[in-house]
């Protein structure tokens, strides 16, 4: 026997989503900040959550596009970033939201430098483990 029960709606703003995309953006290796929005450290507050990402629905498929600028560290795969990136962001999206993630487009808009470049610390692991130091 089957009892369904019409209990209401239930709408998610675009905002939450965009939230679900930011945060799971952290997750991903490589990814230091969404373009035009807050260091990736302040996402966990509102600032920033809006710029750099767009979150469009079609409630008649029940299905989101989820379009992200980023900026990556320099010295990472840009394409493994972003690839890992987008399998992150459809699968927080989904899992939190129920709705199904058509789209994840990645847009890099910048190249950051760290406080030690992946090339320098690289071969500076190398050289300690020459000298077996």
């Amino acid at each position: 026997m089957t009892v369904q029960e019409d209990l209401g709606s239930i709408d998610i703003a675009t905002d939450v989503i965009a939230t679900i995309a930011s945060l799971a953006a952290v997750e991903v290796d490589g990814i230091v900040s969404i373009a035009g929005g807050s260091s990736l450290a302040e996402v966990w507050g509102s600032k920033g959550m809006k710029k750099g990402i767009s979150i469009n629905t079609d409630e008649e498929k029940n299905c989101v596009t989820v379009d992200l600028e980023v900026n990556v560290e320099y010295g990472v795969d840009v394409y493994k970033a972003a690839h890992q990136l987008q399998r992150t962001v459809k699968n927080a999206v989904e899992g939190m939201t129920g709705k199904r993630v058509g789209h994840v487009d990645v847009k890099i808009s910048g190249i950051v430098l760290g406080d030690k470049p992946r090339r320098m610390a690289y071969a500076k692991d190398l050289t300690q483990s020459d000298d077996g130091s």
